[in-house]
Order: structure tokens, then C-alpha cells, then sequence
């Protein structure tokens, strides 16, 4: 009923914590743009990658402080665009479009309601 997300302005350390705590691979991040609401995943590929770039423990230090909004303004993270469903729709449907990703399942608002992933439905 409360699915973990990531938010802009959240500092990486926050977002890796998050996920190494709870073993995920990717987690739901809303973007707010021109009036409107997205949804995006962001994977745990992106963020190793990008710790992972730092030269020294000075860098890696200082990457961790940034926040994620500005790692993604600045390219140096990316986001992939989230299959999303509503809360009726047919499993079999869903699968169709999450192509092995995880789909959020959002409300009439565009509120995020869960996370379905192809392991939910084994």
C-alpha cells in the first residue's frame, strides 16, 4: 500500500541504502514535468555505474552526497520510462508490456498504488 520510491531530492547514498536494504534492482521515481506526472525506473546498474566512476575516494564520497535529481539532469544517470497499468487490468496484459521489467500500478490520478514484477506471478 506504500511502495518504496526514489525522489529527486533524496542524496544517491539514500537511494543505494534503500535498495541494498530491501534487494532491489530497480525503484519507481517520479518525474514532474509540464504540469504532469511520470513514471520512470530507475535501475541499480545506473547507480553502480555511476559510483563506480569515481577516480578517488574523494569523488565516490562526493558522488554519494549528490543528489539524484542532479545526476539525472547532468546525464550521469539514466532513467528508463516504467510500464505502467491500472489496478484492473489482466495479468496476462501486463506482462505483455512490462518486457521483463517491473510494471507500476497507478491510480486514476497517476498516484503509485504497487509494483508488480514478473516474479509476483510465478
Amino acid at each position: 500500500s506504500d511502495p518504496v520510491c526514489a525522489t529527486d531530492w533524496q542524496p544517491i547514498s539514500a537511494v543505494r541504502r534503500s535498495m541494498l536494504a530491501n534487494f532491489f534492482s530497480w525503484l519507481p521515481i517520479a518525474i514532474e514535468q509540464g504540469g504532469g506526472r511520470s513514471w520512470h525506473l530507475l535501475s541499480d546498474f545506473s547507480i553502480a555505474r555511476l559510483l563506480r566512476s569515481a577516480e578517488t575516494p574523494a569523488q565516490r564520497k562526493s558522488l554519494l552526497a549528490s543528489k539524484l535529481g542532479e545526476a539525472v539532469n547532468g546525464g550521469r544517470i539514466e532513467l528508463v520510462p516504467a510500464p505502467v497499468c491500472q489496478p484492473e487490468e489482466r495479468v496476462a496484459e501486463v506482462l505483455k508490456r512490462s518486457n521483463g521489467l517491473p510494471v507500476l500500478v497507478v491510480g486514476a490520478e497517476g498516484d503509485l498504488r504497487g509494483i508488480l514484477t514478473p516474479f509476483d506471478v510465478l
